[in-house]
């Protein structure tokens, strides 16, 4: 191995998400340009929404409607990145 080799593991760091306007953005980076998957989960555990998106190394983030969530529940969520997995959780806002 030469001297000054670096190793960067592949996996999906989340950045957390916020609330602007009529949107929930989920922001996260990785460190490779690959394919993220997402699957959202509503309040009693059951599986609402999935996606796939190939995104670009660094700084990513998903865009959700507001909408399309009820007020005040939480909804689970997972994304997945090569052989990472995230699970986290959205608190939808009262509006």
């Amino acid at each position: 191995m030469s001297q000054g080799a670096h190793f960067v593991t592949a996996e999906i760091d989340l950045k957390g998400y916020e609330v602007k306007g009529d949107y929930i953005i989920i922001n996260y980076a990785i460190p490779y340009s690959g394919m993220v998957e997402i699957r959202l989960f509503d309040p009693e555990g059951d599986k609402v929404w999935q996606n796939q998106y190939p995104d670009k190394f660094g700084d990513n983030r998903i865009v959700l409607k507001l909408s399309a969530f009820e007020p005040g529940s939480t909804y689970a969520f997972v994304l997945n990145y090569k052989r990472s997995e995230i699970r986290d959780r959205l608190v939808i806002p009262h509006l």
